[in-house]
């Protein structure tokens, strides 16, 4: 693909990752998802990682489908316990030039939301 419509197509899906994140968070509803899982890292890659962590995120997109098959075949089914999720991946060489991994003190850790108990969780009748 050529460079001005790869860019243009990157630029429509961070905004639309950036608005989406940004509304949630806006609604209460980051702090209220107890699955939720935000992460990222920056790390060197050589040309055969970044061959190996684009296979990785095809094959995360692919378990993605397979699990949204099951969702949707539970919603047919009637499944009513439903809502919309996002969910994004994405890789890119960073563009702050001349920094290292350590530089940010941000991009270490992952951030998941504590696993509700079980007895949390379950519906009152």
């Amino acid at each position: 693909m050529p460079a001005g419509p790869r860019r243009e197509i990157a630029a429509l899906t961070l905004r639309a990752i950036a608005a989406e994140g940004l509304t949630s968070l806006r609604h209460g509803r980051m702090e209220a998802d107890d699955e939720l899982h935000l992460a990222w890292k920056v790390m060197k890659v050589d040309a055969q990682g970044k061959r190996e962590l684009s296979e990785a995120q095809v094959e995360m997109l692919e378990q993605i489908e397979e699990v949204r098959g099951r969702i949707e075949t539970r919603l047919s089914k009637g499944a009513e316990d439903c809502s919309t999720r996002v969910v994004a991946v994405m890789g890119f060489e960073r563009g702050k030039p001349g920094s290292q991994p350590s530089d940010d003190s941000l991009d270490r850790e992952a951030f998941e939301a504590p696993k509700a108990s079980k007895k949390r969780r379950k519906k009152k009748s």
